[in-house]
């Protein structure tokens, strides 16, 4: 009676070591097409992803000389958060050219908001609106308009992000950002024709703010990094009350047509330590009419 239980117990677990063996040569096998078919920029995309624990329903990416660039990817999950790695490589840009959104061909080159828009890179549907966007640490790119009309609430871009490129988020919904990173710069018009109300700064910011990279935004109030020196990024910001300027700060230029079209900015407060303040003519454009500062 012993020996043949010894025997089923034995026979039990060859079996159990098989069936696993067996699982882990296909995730092997899979992981390996897959890598083999990873070539410096050709497009990839796949569909039902697990990945740290997150599940996207579509995601479409390249691999560069320094890492995965993510073109787009899809999840019902409240919060967006940008993969780490994908299939062993660390994920270190995101964002796509528009015949990268569009591979059909369908739009024109100027399209690639229309393009965004209509292909979904980011939501499942134009009518689902994200709670937040995480993009993780090693990410040091967004390029390419590369998240122009996203529908989400608040982002959080982390430390090692050293560029938001031109026109970025243009049109996004985002009202909400914080950025961690001392040396990140926003590109011209990275957030323009957004429905942006807050821009948190870490205190030790030494970035770069782009020519109307909030131009036409919802910001109410704005408290001015202190090694910004030109303030050049409000145009037709129609809800700007007050701009606040650090006691830090030594050094402001103002250049003609900034705040133009912002009909509600009613103070901006300069600190005793500034040295110099220059503000170049024509600076108020609608106060012709009474409508300016």
């Amino acid at each position: 009676m012993r020996n043949r239980l010894c025997s089923l117990l034995s026979l039990l677990m060859f079996c159990l070591l098989t069936c696993s063996c067996g699982n882990t040569q296909n995730e092997i096998v899979d992981k390996k097409e897959i890598q083999d078919k990873l070539v410096p920029d050709k497009l990839m995309e796949e569909t039902n992803l697990d990945i740290e624990g997150h599940h996207y329903e579509w995601i479409r990416y390249c691999l560069e000389d320094d890492g995965i660039r993510i073109i787009g990817l899809r999840t019902k999950e409240d919060v967006l958060f940008i993969p780490t790695s994908i299939q062993g490589y660390p994920v270190t840009r995101i964002g796509g050219a528009e015949e990268e959104i569009d591979t059909e061909g369908v739009h024109t080159e100027y399209d690639v908001y229309d393009a965004a828009k209509e292909f979904h890179i980011w939501n499942t549907d134009m009518e689902q609106k994200i709670k937040k966007i995480i993009i993780p640490e090693g990410v040091r790119e967004i390029v390419n308009e590369g998240m122009a009309y996203v529908r989400a609430e608040e982002l959080v871009l982390p430390e090692s992000l050293v560029l938001v490129d031109e026109q970025t988020f243009i049109g996004c919904s985002i009202t909400r950002v914080e950025i961690k990173g001392e040396q990140t710069t926003l590109g011209h018009s990275a957030f323009a024709m957004s429905l942006l109300k807050e821009i948190l700064f870490p205190a030790d910011f030494q970035g770069t703010l782009g020519p109307t990279c909030f131009g036409g935004t919802q910001i109410e109030i704005f408290h001015c990094p202190a090694n910004v020196k030109k303030i050049n990024f409000f145009v037709d910001c129609k809800k700007l009350e007050e701009v606040t300027f650090s006691e830090s700060q030594n050094k402001i230029l103002i250049p003609e047509y900034d705040f133009t079209g912002c009909l509600s900015l009613k103070k901006l407060t300069i600190t005793a330590n500034v040295r110099t303040v220059r503000i170049m003519q024509n600076l108020y454009a609608d106060d012709t009419k009474g409508n300016g500062v």
